[in-house]
């Protein structure tokens, strides 16, 4: 029997859904034209940029909103994380 609070477990899904592909997809769209529009001076790109910006995060949220999100389970809301007793000594080996 797999242990119940395994990192399989709790990273099982690790952001892998609809909302958070098209957001970051959207967002990494936004950034490289944000990024090009100072070299080029251009404020259409910059304000066509800002605004990708704003859609990439309002997509994400509606999207989840609607089921395309991650489902929460039982190891998902940091209400149920494991307390962990050496947590400052975590990653170290």
């Amino acid at each position: 029997m797999a242990d119940q609070h395994s990192d399989e477990l709790i990273h099982d899904h690790h952001g892998q859904s609809v909302a958070s592909w098209t957001a970051v997809s959207i967002l990494l769209v936004a950034a490289l034209l944000f990024c090009l529009s100072f070299p080029i001076e251009s404020t259409p790109l910059l304000i066509v940029s800002l605004v990708l910006m704003v859609v990439g995060l309002v997509a994400g949220k509606v999207l989840a909103a609607n089921g395309y999100g991650v489902k929460r389970g039982d190891l998902t809301s940091l209400a149920d994380a494991p307390d962990v007793a050496n947590k400052d000594e975590v990653g170290i080996s």
